[in-house]
């Protein structure tokens, strides 16, 4: 691992332990950690991309190209971005979708290619991308792939389109590229190596631990329900919203899942709020019928 590799998460753990609901870090953290100007990072890098594939492939492909930019930018926004660019909920989802997409390529999880692909739909939805770019594009095991096209190839090739001009920046040009790189690796499952989160609590261990927490609510179906309890208790954090979240990615697949927390959760009411709420970003046929009225529990 190298240090950039750790500057990215880093980044990622600063917005997750910020103080603001928002998740956002400060444009001098931004600064500490990468080097860079935080405005040429949010603004002129990708106008000045743009114009590169105006350039090199203006014509029937233009689209494909400024798709795959779009994607470019959910990347960008996802380190910084401006304070009011994106409400809460995206923000958390964005954080949670990106990062588990990694806790599960670390996994021996089952069904990984479902998982991923649910979470990397999470991630445009929330990011937010075009429409075309959420319902096109998607996450494999060789890949990101637009419509039934590896991207892999044509990423880095955009990328690598401001290195062939001269412009200035070229320092921070480099960096960013380099990000870029770093984070679409974390995406396929090429990179698999993270830094410690040093919070470590018993939610942040099953958050990054995703078989771990599958396993307690099969063997251990009354501590997992005393921690999901206790998510909703006292303060709030970015782990113990994960945990309720992580209910619905990973365990509910049946209307019996929701009663068992019915019956055995003293919070159940707090719980099913937020689990309904998180329908919206990371959608769940069981959850969707509850609040419909499809399904009465």
């Amino acid at each position: 691992m190298n240090h950039l590799d750790n500057h990215i998460i880093d980044a990622l753990y600063s917005k997750i332990n910020s103080k603001n609901d928002k998740f956002k870090i400060s444009e001098q953290r931004f600064n500490v950690l990468f080097g860079i100007s935080p405005t040429f990072y949010l603004y002129e890098y990708s106008s000045l991309l743009e114009q590169c594939i105006y350039n090199k492939y203006n014509g029937i492909v233009l689209y494909k190209y400024l798709y795959i930019l779009d994607f470019i930018k959910s990347i960008i926004t996802l380190f910084f971005s401006p304070i009011n660019s994106n409400s809460c909920e995206n923000e958390y989802a964005k954080l949670y979708s990106y990062l588990n997409i990694i806790n599960v390529n670390r996994s021996q999880i089952s069904n990984k290619k479902s998982l991923r692909d649910k979470l990397y739909k999470t991630f445009l939805f929330t990011a937010p991308a075009s429409e075309e770019v959420v319902t096109k594009f998607h996450l494999s095991t060789k890949g990101i792939y637009y419509r039934k096209e590896n991207i892999n190839q044509i990423y880095y090739e955009i990328i690598d389109l401001l290195n062939l001009e001269r412009y200035n920046h070229k320092k921070d040009i480099s960096v960013i590229n380099n990000m870029l790189t770093m984070a679409y690796k974390y995406l396929t499952g090429d990179n698999l190596s993270i830094p410690y989160y040093k919070p470590m609590d018993i939610y942040a261990y099953y958050f990054f631990n995703p078989l771990d927490f599958v396993n307690l609510y099969a063997l251990e179906r009354s501590v997992f329900y005393e921690l999901l309890n206790n998510s909703v208790i006292g303060s709030n954090s970015f782990m113990k919203k994960s945990f309720i979240y992580n209910l619905n990615l990973f365990i509910i697949n049946t209307l019996d899942d929701i009663k068992g927390i019915r019956d055995n959760v003293e919070n159940y009411d707090k719980i099913i709020s937020i689990l309904l709420n998180s329908n919206l970003t990371l959608p769940n046929n069981i959850l969707r019928d509850i609040k419909l009225g499809y399904s009465v529990i």
